[in-house]
């Protein structure tokens, strides 16, 4: 958003018009707004300054009166399309999304070829969950700007949602030829491969992406592919290193616990399970993973309540019914 000099005459309202966004300009944001609301009183449906002025509010955080002042600006000059954009990046920031949905459509109604507004247009689609709508936007940008590395990414995340994990790859790859230093796309393709089974492939992008920057998901991503290879010792440093950052990272201490489980350390596992359900109650994976401890300690009273819990979070659980059914019919528990 920048602001704009429209005035051609030299008189005394371009020229304060000129220092106001000079102070602007030097962050002296207060006395720009002086100067600007000196101005309105003499010309209210100045556009101009009207403009400007919602550029200098949203630069101070005051989103509301920004708003406010595109809204008469918008009523003098509905079809200004780079308007209605920054009235819908106000409105998101304020989470106002489905205003923020409409301000981006009339945006496109009046200049469609802003890749820009048809890529943040994508992303409300996509967290309001209407991914058929966001991949027909995102697809909009890859059509308007076929680099923009950001579009290629956020049609990786929908076609991967939608499981078509072939095509998501394509586009991820595609993000890493334009921008080698997105770790987030080299971990998405490194998870990828992992769950095709190509483990040493995965490790490579896990690695790559970790030299790029310290990001404690890949290091977890890279602790469950260490896993998955057995190398069970690198994959506890790497569940450590995010315990060590984010201490209530639920994942990594089910993750740990995994670890001990697999090793037989099966008092230990349960322990790192107690640490992930302690800090989210309703981990259904944890609850399954320390039942599975459980049975092994053959503390089966305990362990039936655990698959009871996670039958309880999820009553479609096919491998918890089946251990509760076993338990019972073992133990002959009513």
């Amino acid at each position: 958003m920048g602001l704009l000099n429209f005035f051609k005459n030299k008189d005394t309202f371009k020229s304060d018009f000129e220092r106001a966004g000079k102070l602007a300009d030097q962050d002296k944001y207060g006395e720009a707004l002086k100067i600007y609301n000196s101005l309105l009183k003499k010309n209210p449906e100045s556009t101009e300054v009207l403009y400007n002025m919602s550029i200098v509010l949203e630069s101070i955080g005051n989103y509301d009166d920004s708003i406010n002042c595109l809204d008469k600006y918008l009523k003098l000059k509905p079809e200004d399309a780079s308007a209605w954009y920054n009235k819908g990046w106000l409105l998101k920031e304020l989470d106002n999304l489905n205003d923020a949905l409409f301000c981006y459509n009339k945006s496109i109604e009046y200049d469609p070829k802003k890749a820009n507004v048809w890529y943040n247009k994508g992303n409300i689609l996509f967290t309001l969950r209407k991914c058929e709508e966001a991949l027909n936007a995102f697809n909009k940008v890859l059509e308007l700007d076929p680099m923009d590395d950001k579009g290629w990414y956020n049609k990786g995340l929908i076609i991967h949602h939608f499981g078509e994990t072939d095509e998501a790859l394509n586009c991820f790859e595609r993000v890493v030829e334009l921008n080698p230093k997105d770790s987030d796309a080299l971990s998405n393709i490194g998870v990828i491969f992992a769950r095709n089974g190509k483990l040493e492939k995965a490790m490579v992008c896990f690695e790559k992406a970790l030299s790029i920057g310290c990001d404690l998901e890949i290091y977890h991503n890279k602790g469950q592919t260490l896993m998955d290879l057995k190398r069970y010792d690198e994959a506890l440093e790497c569940f450590n290193k995010v315990l060590e950052l984010d201490p209530n990272n639920e994942g990594s201490w089910n993750s740990k616990g995994n670890i001990f489980a697999e090793l037989g350390k099966h008092n230990d596992a349960v322990n790192y399970f107690n640490h992930s359900i302690k800090i989210n109650p309703n981990y259904s994976n944890a609850y399954y993973n320390k039942g599975l401890s459980l049975v092994e300690l053959k503390r089966c009273d305990e362990a039936i309540e655990c698959f009871r819990k996670v039958l309880k979070l999820d009553p479609t659980d096919e491998n918890a019914a089946k251990w509760v059914k076993e338990i019972l019919s073992l133990k002959h528990i009513p």
